[in-house]
């Protein structure tokens, strides 16, 4: 009877430590998504602001955005509310070829994150012979993944430019860092005030369970089996 019971505790224990320690890759899914909008807003286009992410995954937590140069601020979004901001020229040198809007991500103990897509709505003013800043990238716990241009408001009748870009995957972060989505260019008298905005910001990717939690769950179940020997005549 002894035999059998132990058994199947041994079973158990291999079955967990090779299912999980494996971990597996998994679905890329939703990591974090900011609409900038209230929860539950008024009608259009009386929208209520919120600088707080609108969705995230479990064992995901992340904070409100901020910019590091000049003025951070809200406008009327895609649809809702976005966020601004200005000195795109690097006007005032923290960032001197730029600007960067920023925000903090926090992974869970015992977690593991990767990513490999971001997804965004951007919005760029060129007025009197003034423009916004030409390009943009994004970085990650300070390694720069991704770069692009922004769209000229000439060619956008609408202003707004909906991307979904994926870059080579991120992975292994842990504990809290900060994701930067950097702009630059803007040019004119009047550079350092011609806005950019941004809505919809969206990462993809997939948490996974570091294999130290598989092992601290394996010594767990072979706890258990220690104990149920011992109680046995």
């Amino acid at each position: 009877m002894y035999r059998k019971f132990a058994g199947s505790w041994k079973a158990l224990l291999a079955a967990t430590v090779v299912s999980l320690g494996m971990v597996p890759a998994g679905q890329a899914a939703t990591i974090v998504f900011y609409d900038f909008d209230e929860p539950d807003p008024p009608p259009p286009p009386l929208f209520d602001f919120q600088n707080a992410p609108d969705s995230t995954a479990p064992n995901i937590s992340a904070g409100a955005w901020s910019i590091r140069d000049g003025v951070f601020t809200e406008i009327l979004g895609n649809p809702g509310r976005a966020i601004v901001g200005g000195s795109w020229d690097g006007a005032f040198g923290l960032d001197p070829a730029g600007n960067r809007f920023r925000f903090q991500i926090t992974v869970a103990p015992g977690f593991s994150l990767n990513l490999n897509s971001v997804s965004f709505d951007d919005q760029r003013f060129d007025i009197a012979g003034n423009t916004g800043p030409s390009s943009w990238s994004l970085s990650i716990n300070g390694t720069s993944v991704l770069s692009g241009q922004s769209t000229d408001p000439t060619n956008n009748a609408f202003g707004w430019t909906s991307r979904t870009v994926g870059f080579g995957p991120v992975t292994g972060l842990t504990g809290s860092f900060f994701v930067d989505l950097f702009a630059s260019g803007a040019s004119g008298a009047l550079a350092n005030v011609q806005p950019w905005n941004v809505d919809n910001f969206r990462l993809e990717g997939v948490v996974v369970p570091l294999p130290a939690a598989v092992w601290l769950l394996g010594g767990a179940l072979l706890g258990l089996v220690g104990i149920s020997r011992r109680r046995q005549p």
